[in-house]
C-alpha cells in the first residue's frame, strides 16, 4: 500500500511532470526544475496566503498577548489558558504557519526519487524511466535519456567540493525562517524562535552536501519564490538589525523591527481591528447602583460624601419630632453662637447692669435705717 501510494502517487507524477516540462523547454533540466518549482509553488498559494494570513494575526494579537504574560507571568498554567483561549477566540493556529513548509518538504523528498528515475544513465536505469513514463504524454519517449548538466552542474549528484549550493540553501533558509517568524514578547519562547531560525539553515545546508544538485536548485527557487511574496505582504519582518533602545522608531515600524508600506499598514490595521472585535465579548453591562439624591434642603456633600452614601448605605429619614427637635436645637445653637459672638462686650454690660442693681440695694437699705431712727 505505501509503495504504491509512494511510487504511483507522488514520484511517478513528478517524474512525468519534469520529463514533460523538459521537452518543452529546450531539453534544459536546470530550467524543468525550476518551472517544476513555479508550479509546485503556485498550486500551494492557498495555503501560503493562509500562512500569511495567521502571521498577521499573530501580529496584531502582539499586544493582548504581552498583557497575558504580564498578568499570569507567576502562573504558567493560567496564562497557557488564556493564550489556548485568546488562540481560540481569534481563530489563529500558532502551528498553522507550518502547512506550506510541510507540503514544499514532501515534494522535496518526492523530487529526490523523481531525479534519481529522470536522471538515470545506466541500462537498468533507463529501463525503468521507460516504465514510468505515461504512454499519453507527448515527447515523452524521444526525452530519454535526459541532459542532467545545467550552468555547470549536474544536477542528478552531489558534488561535495562546491560550497555554493549549500551556502545559497542554507542563506535563503534563514532570510525564509527570519521573515515568516513573528517575534515573541516571551523570552523563552523567542530564545526558541532563535535556534530554530539557526538550525533549520544549517540542517538544509549539512543535507546540499549529500543530495543531488537538483534538489538544492529546487530549494533556492522555492525560497526565492517565499522571500518575494512575504515582501509582498508583509515586509522585512524579522529580518532587520535591532535599533538601539534610545533611537525612535520609524513612522509606520512594524513589530518585527521593518519599515512597512503604507499598504502595509493599512492591512496590518485591518487585522488588528479584526482581532480585537474577535476578542472583545458581550459581557453583561451590570447597572450600577443610583446615587441616592440629597433629601429637600441638604447641601450635596461632594465627592467624598457621594461616594460614602453609595457605599455605606444612606442614613434612616428623619422622624417629624427629631427634625422639630433638630430645628430648635439649631435655633439654640445659633443663638448661643450669637451670643458668644458679642464676646467682651457682652460681660462688660452684664458687669455693669449687676453693679447698679448692687447700688439700687444698698440705697434703701439706708433709706430704711434712716425712717427707723426718725420714727
Amino acid at each position: 500500500m505505501w509503495d504504491f501510494l509512494w511510487t504511483d502517487v507522488i514520484t511517478r507524477p513528478m517524474a512525468n511532470g519534469l520529463v514533460f516540462l523538459y521537452s518543452i523547454l529546450g531539453s534544459n533540466f536546470g530550467l524543468a526544475i525550476i518551472a517544476f518549482t513555479l508550479i509546485s509553488r503556485v498550486a500551494l498559494y492557498p495555503l501560503t496566503k493562509r500562512q500569511i494570513k495567521q502571521q498577521k494575526a499573530m501580529l496584531a494579537m502582539q499586544p493582548k498577548m504581552k498583557e497575558i504574560e504580564e498578568k499570569f507571568k507567576n502562573d504558567p498554567q493560567r496564562k497557557a489558558k488564556e493564550q489556548m483561549k485568546l488562540w481560540k477566540e481569534t481563530g489563529v493556529n500558532p502551528l498553522g504557519c507550518l502547512g506550506p513548509f510541510i507540503f514544499q518538504f514532501l515534494i522535496w523528498v518526492g523530487l529526490y526519487s523523481a531525479l534519481r528515475t529522470t536522471l538515470a544513465d545506466t541500462p537498468e536505469g533507463l529501463v525503468k524511466l521507460s516504465q514510468q513514463i505515461y504512454t499519453w504524454l507527448p515527447y515523452g519517449d524521444g526525452a530519454v535519456p535526459l541532459h542532467s548538466s545545467f550552468a555547470g552542474l549536474d544536477l542528478a549528484r552531489s558534488d561535495p567540493t562546491i560550497i555554493t549550493l549549500p551556502i545559497l540553501v542554507g542563506l535563503s533558509t534563514y532570510v525564509v525562517q527570519k521573515m515568516v517568524t513573528v517575534q515573541s514578547s516571551d523570552p523563552q519562547t523567542q530564545q526558541r524562535n532563535n535556534m530554530m531560525n539557526l538550525m533549520m539553515p544549517f540542517i538544509m545546508a549539512i543535507f546540499t552536501f549529500g543530495f543531488p544538485s537538483g534538489l538544492a536548485l529546487y530549494w533556492i527557487t522555492s525560497n526565492v519564490v517565499t522571500i518575494w511574496l512575504q515582501y509582498r505582504v508583509m515586509g522585512w519582518g524579522g529580518l532587520t538589525f535591532k535599533r538601539p533602545s534610545f533611537a525612535p522608531a520609524p513612522a509606520g515600524a512594524t513589530p518585527g523591527g521593518a519599515s512597512a508600506s503604507p499598504k502595509q499598514q493599512v492591512e496590518l490595521k485591518e487585522v488588528k481591528k479584526s482581532v480585537e472585535k474577535s476578542v472583545e465579548k458581550p459581557a453583561e453591562k451590570a447597572a450600577a447602583p443610583e446615587a441616592p439624591r440629597p433629601a429637600d434642603g441638604e447641601k450635596p456633600q461632594g465627592v467624598g460624601g457621594l461616594l460614602k452614601r453609595v457605599f455605606l448605605g444612606s442614613p434612616p429619614a428623619a422622624k417629624p419630632e427629631d427634625a422639630a427637635k433638630a430645628a430648635d436645637s439649631s435655633g439654640d445653637g445659633a443663638a448661643v453662637a450669637k451670643g458668644e459672638g458679642s464676646g467682651t462686650d457682652r460681660n462688660e454690660r452684664q458687669d455693669g447692669g449687676r453693679g447698679n442693681r448692687e447700688g439700687a440695694r444698698r440705697a434703701r437699705r439706708r433709706e430704711r435705717q434712716r425712717r427707723n431712727r426718725g420714727s
